[in-house]
């Protein structure tokens, strides 16, 4: 199994099925609420970011085929180590693009650009794998707060960001899956 193989078979545990709330933005074709079509959400794939793709009747092949070019490769997940990917990769879905590596630069306290560049790289040295880990989800779960929307959607956020804990802390986690 590959790295991103794996990445993606965790990320489908937090995206889940097929959810369609009128009270969710990214569940409306336009990105705003009541404005287009309200086709949804699945498997994380919103209606407000692929308003060409018939949500509700996408298959999990066809949308592990995008999380792999439209997100995976896109941060070049299979770069980092894997539990460090793997957060990266379940942030920029959840957040958007850059969003992952924004959340690791604030992790690791240099300027939060977006772009993997000497300085990040150098300060990813700099610290241990799990320690990085646990900063990089603090720092998510401190944006998560901020957020106008964490009184509607925080319970789940939150949730999400346990289910990542538990992740990362599973035995055997070195094993390379490459």
């Amino acid at each position: 199994m590959t790295k991103f193989e794996r990445a993606f078979a965790e990320l489908i545990g937090n995206e889940g099925g097929y959810k369609r709330d009128a009270r969710d933005r990214m569940d409306w074709t336009s990105g705003i609420i009541g404005l287009g079509q309200l086709l949804g959400t699945k498997y994380g794939l919103s209606a407000g970011t692929y308003p060409h793709l018939d949500i509700p009747n996408i298959t999990l092949e066809q949308a592990q085929a995008i999380y792999k070019t439209e997100w995976w490769d896109k941060f070049k997940g299979d770069y980092f180590p894997y539990e460090l990917g793997f957060q990266m990769f379940d942030s920029e879905v959840n957040h958007g693009h850059s969003m992952g590596i924004k959340f690791l630069q604030r992790a690791l306290g240099v300027k939060d650009d977006g772009v993997i560049g000497p300085v990040t790289i150098a300060a990813i040295g700099k610290y241990d794998g799990d320690k990085l880990v646990m900063r990089f989800l603090a720092v998510r779960m401190q944006f998560f707060t901020d957020c106008d929307t964490w009184a509607t959607h925080g319970r789940g956020w939150a949730r999400r960001i346990a289910n990542n804990l538990i992740l990362a802390s599973e035995p055997n986690k070195e094993e390379s899956h490459e």
